[in-house]
């Protein structure tokens, strides 16, 4: 891995873990064991390494999501597969960094959040139609409708008001949203598979 692509990766993960605004230039060039005149020739500044780190992450989600969906039996294992990969990044999310990007980053933040709406529609809506063609969700669904409705309440899992840090666990609330949108379009056929896949679930 060259500099540049091992400075977002490090900032990334520090990013995720502490939050945005706690984490100097200072705090990265000295985790890297670099100094910050080097830290200054691979990114302009703060903002821009911020973009990038998000970039980065969303970048990486897709590859993730879609060597899962390449390496899955059926449609119910790859949603309780992407739920476990939801799962293992909320266990790394500090709560501060969403609202560090939405306070700090405001216009980056809406676009980056519009892409990714439009990406994981996408993932849904192609897990929904898999699903139909293999005969384990019902037929009778609306894919757009049902694509959407899953969106927004995945959003919801991250607004504080609605679900507050010092009551609920993320990674608890998304296991159940899971549950709770598979149950509702799974056919007869798909129960058996939805109660053997979901023993993997952790």
């Amino acid at each position: 891995m060259d500099l540049k692509n091992k400075v977002i990766a490090e900032s990334e993960c520090l990013f995720i873990k502490y939050g945005i605004k706690s984490i100097s230039m200072d705090d990265i060039s000295s985790r890297l064991g670099i100094s910050k005149k080097t830290l200054y020739q691979v990114v302009n500044d703060k903002e821009e390494l911020v973009k990038k780190a998000i970039k980065h992450h969303m970048d990486q989600e897709r590859e993730d999501l879609q060597l899962i969906s390449s390496n899955s039996f059926d449609a119910i294992d790859e949603m309780v597969k992407v739920t476990q990969h939801v799962l293992e990044f909320f266990k790394r999310l500090n709560p501060i960094t969403q609202f560090d990007l939405e306070k700090y980053y405001r216009d980056y933040y809406v676009k980056m959040k519009k892409q990714h709406f439009e990406f994981i529609y996408a993932v849904i809506k192609f897990n929904l139609e898999k699903g139909i063609k293999e005969n384990i969700y019902r037929n009778d669904i609306d894919t757009d409708i049902i694509s959407r409705l899953y969106i927004i309440k995945a959003m919801a899992i991250l607004d504080d008001e609605i679900f507050p840090e010092a009551m609920y666990e993320k990674a608890s609330i998304f296991k159940e949203h899971m549950i709770y949108h598979l149950k509702g379009i799974i056919s007869e056929k798909g129960l058996s598979l939805f109660n053997q896949h979901i023993q993997s679930l952790k």
